[in-house]
């Protein structure tokens, strides 16, 4: 009976997992992809009372569609997924994912591609405080920089979601995790 009962919870963990890997996967695609609009519907509903989903949509097209620079993402996996945590009737599994971001910065015809690059390895230093000096490299000739960025993030279920919904966790927002997060979540983020 024991080893009945221990089969069907490892099953029924594997289900939602694979349910999160799934919509994760989608969310994923639909920001590679250019589809901010569809990548927002896995948005956890909570930050649109914040930031409304039309200025939030405004924003991604906006950064993602600069002149000034250009992403290209690929490689995205999924590392890891916890285990749900139930916190007053809703899930929350911490996931680990990485991905490879390139980030291109074209020329303008104001300024000499000397002054280009130059301008380009002082940025390193910065990307190197967010990413790891070891995740980023310059490729001078391609005016670009390949960014291994590997983030938590909270895949989250609550009665009112029709499916799992994302939240990245970024340690320099922590005001906004205390708001969109149970307290014992934000405080395992910052417990360092």
């Amino acid at each position: 009976m024991f080893s009945l009962l221990s089969f069907m919870t490892l099953h029924a963990q594997e289900d939602y997992k694979k349910n999160i890997e799934q919509e994760f996967n989608t969310y994923l695609a639909a920001i590679i992809s250019g589809n901010y609009a569809e990548s927002l519907e896995y948005t956890m509903d909570e930050l649109f009372e914040i930031v409304p989903k039309d200025q939030m949509l405004a924003i991604m097209e906006e950064t993602f569609n600069s002149p000034e620079f250009k992403f290209e993402f690929s490689d995205s996996k999924i590392i890891s997924i916890e285990n749900t945590k139930e916190i007053e009737g809703d899930q929350y599994a911490l996931m680990t994912y990485s991905m490879q971001m390139k980030m291109i910065y074209p020329k303008n015809d104001d300024i000499t591609a000397e002054e280009h690059v130059n301008g380009l390895k002082e940025m390193k230093p910065f990307l190197d405080l967010s990413f790891g000096e070891e995740n980023v490299k310059f490729i001078e000739n391609q005016y670009a920089f390949n960014i291994f960025s590997e983030k938590n993030a909270y895949a989250v279920k609550k009665e009112t979601y029709d499916s799992w919904k994302f939240l990245v966790i970024e340690k320099n927002q922590k005001p906004l995790l205390e708001i969109l997060l149970p307290k014992e979540l934000v405080d395992e983020i910052f417990k360092e």
